[in-house]
């Protein structure tokens, strides 16, 4: 899965503003925390049975039939085939084996989409939240919420929007923030200190990018440009790590009279990894890049991609 967002910009007393755009290819090994309710063995394991048979049937038309149908089915199939190495019949072994991976895949897919998310009204803020975690499946707590805020309306129109683009909508409207704490996301009251960073939605990841001030690099007339992104999954997820490499990186500096120049990642051989259970935001991973030269740029811009497992 490859998406492409540009981020806010933000400013900082050594860098004016920083326009970050993340592209995030995700391996598809993801699982989701609450798969939806499959049908009971009742229903499939009789049907199942009887499609498998078919596969190794000398008509073709019969077992591309069987093999149709069952991909019908879906992945709700998966519990009820029999294991390949089971299957005495040669053609109805390798059929299955075939259909197994195809719904593995399709599984794994599902997952890394982007949950989405149609309402519209003035509900209760306890009320939004509810129908976003009932619509996506994602767990969000309020607990932290006094009973007025909850019954507060919060106007709001959503078609189709992604899971993220509908909390970063509900923390607008009702001036909240997202936290995590002991395991689960809660949405709390939003303080006055206004933090810089940039953010991307792509799919059912949200990247947060901050930036420090940049440093002289000793012996040089070059400075590093500390860049600081950390990854957030949808709720639903359980991605385990994130693979970056600074090498599939591309920065673009933003210079005085509107010049750009591309910036060097500082370690581009480097495998970076990044521990995501649990979707802590306070794990960030760090990739610099240093400057052609001794201007520091006004904006930067970054693409690149990394591997979510």
């Amino acid at each position: 899965m490859r998406s492409e967002f540009p981020l806010a910009r933000f400013s900082n007393a050594a860098m004016a503003s920083l326009c970050v755009c993340v592209v995030t290819s995700c391996s598809l090994a993801l699982s989701a925390a609450e798969p939806p309710p499959a049908k009971s063995k009742t229903d499939l394991s009789g049907p199942v049975k009887r499609l498998v048979n078919d596969l190794g049937n000398s008509r073709r038309a019969v077992r591309e039939s069987a093999r149709r149908r069952l991909l019908a089915l879906g992945p709700a199939i998966l519990e009820h085939l029999p294991a390949p190495d089971t299957v005495k019949n040669v053609a109805t072994r390798v059929a299955v084996r075939r259909l197994i991976r195809t719904l593995e895949r399709t599984t794994a897919t599902r997952s890394a989409r982007a949950s989405q998310v149609t309402l519209s009204g003035r509900p209760t803020l306890e009320t939004l939240v509810a129908s976003i975690s009932r619509q996506t499946g994602n767990r969000l707590t309020l607990h932290r919420l006094s009973s007025r805020q909850l019954r507060r309306s919060v106007p709001i129109k959503l078609v189709r929007a992604t899971y993220w683009q509908a909390i970063d909508a509900v923390m607008s409207r009702a001036k909240l923030d997202l936290v995590y704490r002991d395991g689960a996301s809660t949405l709390v009251a939003r303080t006055g200190r206004k933090i810089d960073r940039s953010i991307a939605l792509s799919g059912p990841f949200r990247v947060t990018a901050t930036t420090a001030t940049p440093k002289p690099i000793p012996d040089s007339d070059r400075h590093l440009l500390p860049l600081r992104l950390s990854w957030m999954a949808e709720p639903r997820l359980r991605p385990l790590y994130l693979v970056c490499r600074p090498a599939n990186f591309r920065a673009t500096g933003q210079f005085d009279d509107d010049r750009t120049k591309p910036l060097d990642p500082r370690s581009p051989e480097a495998t970076l990894e990044l521990p995501l259970e649990g979707s802590d935001p306070g794990l960030q991973l760090r990739i610099d890049f240093q400057t052609p030269g001794d201007e520091i740029p006004r904006e930067v811009q970054l693409t690149g991609t990394a591997d979510v497992w």
